[in-house]
């Protein structure tokens, strides 16, 4: 009984130490916050109070992305817009999330980006805001290829198109 004991009284303050070290330094980090950025898409500004950058991560507009890749946008009512980009057209609809090529099997192109653990977006008047990885995506299904460029330190977020 006394060795129990003795064993119990040499436990607790190893118990107490890995708790106060867990405290300590077993949180995972916390996110730098949102900031205000600028957004290039091809060379050109299409900055909207939409564009948010921290590290490694951006929240962008999709219809100012499609715009800078020279993609007409023309709206049909609040919620739906009708897209073309060379002899493609595609719908937009804000309150199903979707853009759907006309003609095709009407994949929905805003998907996850594959690898994804959360899925962002945001439905704003006449707008979608998607996390970068998203909208390249996106744009990969509609067989446009892109690069995009975070500079977090200069707030800029940077789209070119490849060819």
């Amino acid at each position: 009984m006394k060795k129990k004991f003795i064993w119990l009284i040499a436990l607790i303050p190893l118990l107490l130490i890995g708790g106060i070290l867990l405290f300590l330094f077993g949180r995972p980090p916390q996110s730098p916050p949102l900031q205000s950025g600028t957004l290039n898409v091809n060379g050109v500004d299409v900055t909207t109070e939409n564009v948010m950058i921290r590290p490694y991560y951006a929240e962008l507009p999709l219809t100012e992305v499609l715009k800078g890749l020279g993609m007409n946008i023309d709206w049909l009512d609040n919620d739906t817009a009708k897209i073309t980009y060379g002899d493609k057209t595609y719908i937009l609809k804000l309150s199903e999330v979707s853009l759907s090529e006309v003609g095709n099997s009407g994949y929905n192109v805003l998907v996850p980006a594959p690898g994804s653990k959360d899925w962002f977006y945001k439905v704003l008047d006449r707008e979608l805001v998607f996390e970068s990885n998203t909208i390249k995506s996106a744009l990969s299904l509609m067989g446009i290829k892109i690069h995009i460029d975070i500079d977090s330190d200069g707030l800029i977020v940077s789209i070119v198109e490849r060819t």
